[in-house]
């Protein structure tokens, strides 16, 4: 009581220099009042404590008072609620949070409590172990630390190291929304100091991204924001830590993730540091973007990319001046329905593609049918940038095109048969003819109608005009027998099982003389086709040769060098080819002799069996009829072959419109969720409305339970207390005397502590009255000196000094 006193005294006295006169009565009385409370609160009792706390409420922050008595009251009172965190009963805690929350919103100078608020929230939230059981009340702290961020500001910057040991713990808390509130206040403190968050910014990195593939969508939504806030006010060495789970999210179901994601590089591409280093791991993200089925998040990718480009052309302007004088109209034959996008934006994709389409090619052939879905329309997206400067990649993509052509997946074919047709709009015939006549010629047996399928669509994004002088050449191409030939047996038109068995079946019913015919004819039509492909070609490079420049030749020179070299290697793998295929025919002769003796032996075993009885004839008769029927079930096994090959594909077929039903079925489910969660959380509110009023009757039985057990706790003592002094009479009769001896003393104390309370009082009640004096004399001094304005204050006031001095008694000091 006494210490409080003293507290009440001094903070007048200092308040009597600050504040006006009325603030100044108004917080006197306020701390008066609150005396009695503040005491209550080192009570044992529960019930006594919570009480108190809620007084204090009232009578501070319920009764409106204002910002100034407001700052003097939390001053006094902040160590005691601070102390309350610490409160075995979570009514306490609860209560003492939301106290502080109160103060810091309505105080005009929040940052005086921050040497005593932040190491008592470190202490609570940043330690190793959780000291704060309660989920709600963990997520009270920490909405009152982004309080304080967003209050506070810059004045926290001293408390940088107890910021991100909380941030730390509270990111990867069991309870999601105590994650979402610190990646909030993650975002709040980077933005306040980014001038000292950059040191300590990368500890951070970890624990995002173990949270960034949380169950919960807004989680995982706040996760990417505070990602975003980290990196670009941080040092930037973690772009590379964060990218890969960024990916990843690109293909979340829920699209407030993926939007997220959108935002988050577009502010990277426009506001990172160091963002000309990352160019070209931060283009691809934003423009997978673009593709996005839905489309608020394409239209924010394409806005946030073409501010991109718009930046970077401005920051460029020197290097860009012709193009941006000249380089104006769009290429002839450009898809219709499509803006062109601005010069920085094709100049940045130009600028980086070698290093994207290394990348693009190994992801269009992952595992992952949605990868692969995506790295098909980035592809797209890129070529549509790259325009004719796609050029020097042509060899790298084709290749891609014609892996990718053979995917399963429908929409991957048809992304990468628009970039095909990109090609032809883009790219000279003249080039890209070159290149895929010769892998015409030269494609696998595994896919040879994928170069094909290429050829098709790259013809159709070229202009007729460009194309007409070099449609001899083409047709000459696709009427080879070697062409012709390899696409009429492709899987598409007969199936090679059934190809190969009918062959064998041939070369089964041949004798040695027709065989020996036969591969004489495949020799001459070898040679034949090679003579005339030699010819056609030695035409067509003599016509291409009369029709160039002088300049134009010796390029083209060096380019038929290299045909001419490729040919020479096509014709020597022909040779070898045709080198196996006699050394094969060798080894089917051998076979067939082997075949011709074991016959005659045969013969011989058949001349000897004929001179056998009946029964032995009729057995050789059943034989040659089970032959028969052998024969006739290998061929109905083939027809049933072709039948249930064609039955598979006919099952494909459905199975493709069972997917595309089940897809439109799965996206009604997906709403009727969101519908049913919606319903779920009403419910939820609604309990939780019905769990607070439980909570206030809990509280309530609490009151009672309290009351009672401490009554009943002091019967038990008393009773111990009468065991214990029973077994110590029977024990020993000189016991009973020392305790007898041992009362009186006891009665002495009592008696000397009652005459003790007796004289507090009195000295109490001598404070009040010499401190009712001290204020009048105060007072009259203040008077005085408003009326003698030429006297210094110190001859008017008591030496003030001596009031800071604990030791002397409040009553002499005012005397």
């Amino acid at each position: 009581m006494f210490v409080s006193t003293l507290i009440v005294a001094i903070s007048t006295v200092k308040m009597a220099t600050t504040m006006a006169p009325g603030e100044e009565r108004a917080a006197s009385e306020v701390l008066r009042a609150l005396a009695r409370h503040l005491n209550c609160l080192n009570e044992d009792s529960k019930t006594t404590r919570k009480r108190a706390l809620e007084e204090i409420k009232r009578e501070t922050i319920d009764k409106g008072l204002s910002s100034g008595v407001l700052q003097e009251v939390f001053t006094c009172l902040l160590k005691s609620l601070l102390k309350c965190l610490s409160d075995p009963m979570e009514r306490c805690r609860e209560t003492a949070i939301h106290m502080l929350g109160d103060f810091i919103r309505c105080v005009p100078q929040p940052e005086d409590s921050l040497p005593y608020l932040m190491p008592a929230l470190t202490q609570r939230l940043g330690g190793k172990e959780i000291l704060e059981p309660a989920e709600e009340l963990r997520l009270s702290m920490v909405e009152v630390l982004t309080l304080t961020v967003e209050v506070c500001g810059r004045h926290l910057a001293p408390y940088l190291d107890d910021m991100m040991k909380i941030l730390q713990r509270t990111i990867v808390d069991p309870f999601p929304d105590v994650k979402r509130e610190s990646c909030k206040c993650t975002v709040h403190f980077a933005k306040s100091v980014p001038e000292h968050f950059h040191m300590q910014a990368e500890s951070l990195v970890k624990p995002l991204m173990q949270t960034v593939s949380h169950q919960h969508s807004r989680v995982r939504v706040s996760t990417i924001e505070a990602t975003g806030a980290v990196i670009q006010y941080g040092t930037g060495k973690n772009v590379d830590d964060v990218l890969s789970h960024l990916a990843q999210r690109l293909f979340d179901d829920s699209p407030q993730v993926r939007k997220a994601v959108t935002v988050v590089v577009g502010d990277w591409l426009l506001h990172l540091r160091d963002r000309y280093s990352y160019f070209h791991k931060l283009i691809p993200l934003l423009l997978s973007s673009l593709s996005d089925d839905i489309p608020e998040i394409s239209q924010r990718a394409a806005d946030l990319w073409r501010q991109t480009g718009a930046l970077w052309e401005q920051e460029n302007e020197d290097d860009l001046k012709d193009k941006m004088d000249f380089l104006l109209t769009p290429p002839d034959l450009y898809p219709a329905g499509v803006a062109r996008p601005g010069l920085g934006c094709r100049e940045l994709v130009v600028r980086n593609l070698s290093n994207l389409l290394p990348a693009l090619a190994r992801d269009v052939v992952d595992w992952v049918a949605g990868t692969r879905v995506k790295t098909a329309q980035l592809l797209y997206a890129l070529l549509l940038h790259a325009e004719d400067h796609c050029t020097q990649h042509l060899q790298l993509l084709l290749s891609t095109l014609y892996r990718a052509c053979t995917d399963p997946e429908s929409d991957v074919v048809t992304n990468c048969l628009r970039s095909a047709k990109l090609l032809g709009t883009f790219v000279s015939p003249k080039v890209f003819l070159k290149l895929l006549l010769v892998h015409l010629e030269t494609s696998s047996s595994s896919s040879p109608h994928t170069p094909l399928m290429v050829l098709a669509a790259v013809l159709g994004g070229c202009s007729r005009d460009l194309l007409k002088p070099h449609l001899q050449k083409i047709a000459d191409t696709l009427v080879q027998p070697d062409v012709c030939q390899e696409y009429q047996q492709s899987p598409l038109v007969t199936p090679p099982n059934k190809r190969e068995r009918d062959t064998q079946t041939e070369r089964e019913t041949h004798t040695d003389g027709e065989r020996e015919t036969h591969r004489r004819r495949e020799r001459e039509t070898h040679r034949r086709r090679e003579r005339e492909t030699h010819r056609r070609r030695e035409r067509d490079t003599q016509t291409e040769r009369e029709t160039h420049t002088d300049g134009e030749r010796e390029r083209d020179t060096d380019g038929e060098r290299e045909t001419h070299r490729r040919r020479e290697r096509h014709t020597d793998g022909e040779r070898e080819t045709q080198t196996e295929r006699e050394r094969d025919t060798d080894g089917e002769r051998e076979r067939h002799r082997r075949r011709e003796r074991d016959t005659d032996g045969e013969r011989d075993t058949q001349t000897e069996r004929e001179r056998h009885t009946d029964g032995e004839r009729e057995t050789q008769t059943e034989r040659e009829r089970h032959r028969r029927r052998e024969r006739e079930t290998q061929t109905e096994r083939e027809r049933d072959t072709d039948g249930e090959r064609e039955r598979h594909r006919r099952r494909e077929r459905e199975t493709q419109t069972e997917r595309e039903r089940d897809t439109d079925g799965e996206r009604e489910r997906h709403r009727r969720r969101e519908r049913e969660t919606q319903t779920e959380r009403e419910r939820h509110r609604r309990r939780e409305r019905d769990t607070d009023g439980e909570r206030e009757t809990q509280t309530e039985r609490e009151r009672d339970t309290d009351g009672e057990r401490e009554r009943h706790r002091r019967r038990e003592r008393e009773t111990d207390g009468e065991r214990e002094t029973h077994r110590r009479r029977e024990r020993d009769t000189d016991g009973e005397r020392e305790t007898q001896t041992e009362r009186e003393r006891h009665r002495r104390r009592e008696r000397e502590t009652q005459t003790e309370r007796e004289r507090h009082r009195r000295r109490e009640t001598e404070r009040d009255r010499w401190r009712d004096k001290g204020r009048e004399r105060t007072t009259s001094l203040m008077s005085q000196w408003k009326t003698r304005k030429s006297k210094r204050p110190e001859q008017l006031f008591p030496p003030l000094p001596l009031l800071w001095c604990p030791t002397f008694s409040l009553p002499f000091i005012l005397k």
